[in-house]
């Protein structure tokens, strides 16, 4: 049962390492970091706002924005420019052309 329910998060993750890890080679991020690390801080935070945020709201970022803010803090964390909203609209659009 744990085998078929981590399957979504699993395949989620990877995705992750590999865009992180074309980021690295094109020379978008600078810093040295292992794309296992930064994907699991990352759904890591996702998860416990998932979880805690009916029992504690006023500890998590506006639910509206949460996603965006979290992806651009962990941008910035590892070095790349421009990780404001419209940098991120343009990575999110071109993540399948950088996994390539």
């Amino acid at each position: 049962m744990s085998e078929c329910a981590s399957e979504v998060p699993r395949r989620a993750s990877n995705d992750l390492c590999v865009y992180l890890a074309a980021l690295k080679r094109q020379g978008r991020i600078k810093a040295e970091f292992d794309p296992k690390t930064a994907a699991s801080m990352l759904m890591g935070t996702i998860f416990a706002d998932a979880m805690g945020r009916d029992m504690m709201p006023d500890i998590y970022p506006p639910e509206k924005k949460a996603a965006e803010m979290y992806t651009q803090l962990l941008l910035r964390a590892l070095g790349v420019e421009n990780s404001s909203h419209k940098a991120t609209n343009k990575q999110t659009k071109r993540s399948k052309q950088l996994s390539a």
